[in-house]
């Protein structure tokens, strides 16, 4: 049984998700396992970012969290 808060991350992570490919974006299984521990709240958001981000190298880092959405700054 999942609680509500799981199924809104779910809902979330299946948009981004759609987005992502539609922009033609490889969703890799390392990724994947990274949504599923937010998913499941073992992860919050920022954290998430920072491990989708540091799939790619070095890459901006996410700073804060405003109102669900990630804001990033350059390393």
């Amino acid at each position: 049984m999942t609680t509500p808060d799981e199924q809104s991350r779910a809902r979330d992570v299946r948009a981004a998700l759609a987005s992502a490919r539609i922009e033609g974006v490889k969703i890799t299984p390392d990724a994947m396992a990274i949504f599923d521990a937010y998913v499941a709240g073992t992860i919050d958001d920022v954290e998430m970012a920072r491990h989708v981000l540091s799939l790619c190298g070095p890459t901006p880092q996410p700073d804060t969290l405003v109102s669900g959405e990630v804001v990033l700054r350059s390393s």
